[in-house]
């Protein structure tokens, strides 16, 4: 079979909806497992970003709850991350995946967007 007829054998794994995915919450990855950590970003008390991150392999657990505003809870290390927001469908399944890459606030809000994130909070869970 000459060359360019034979299939590829290292055709990465399409993300959902096989492409990347930015927006003004964050982005995701299209390659299925390939994010190793996770970051969220947040305004401090000074207004400046500050931004935390976390391996991939220390997420202990997560949860995503479909009433609205949606809510995402992500355990690691001692940690939860809590999202709120609206179409949080789209990041739950990239977390699964190992492709959510960054998450931070929509700055403005974006109301009219897939994923609309208002409000992030990382608490102690000690």
């Amino acid at each position: 079979m000459p060359l360019e007829d034979q299939p590829s054998q290292a055709a990465p794994e399409a993300a959902i909806h096989g492409d990347e995915w930015d927006g003004p919450w964050g982005s995701i990855s299209p390659v299925r497992n390939s994010v190793e950590t996770l970051c969220i970003q947040i305004d401090n008390e000074a207004g400046k970003p500050r931004i935390y991150y976390y391996p991939y392999r220390t997420i202990g657990k997560w949860n995503w709850n479909m009433a609205l505003p949606e809510t995402l809870e992500i355990q690691v290390g001692g940690i939860q991350v809590t999202i709120l927001g609206t179409g949080l469908r789209r990041l739950a399944e990239a977390l699964n995946l190992g492709q959510l890459r960054l998450v931070h606030l929509n700055q403005p809000p974006d109301l009219t967007a897939e994923v609309c994130i208002r409000a992030l909070s990382i608490e102690d869970m000690k």
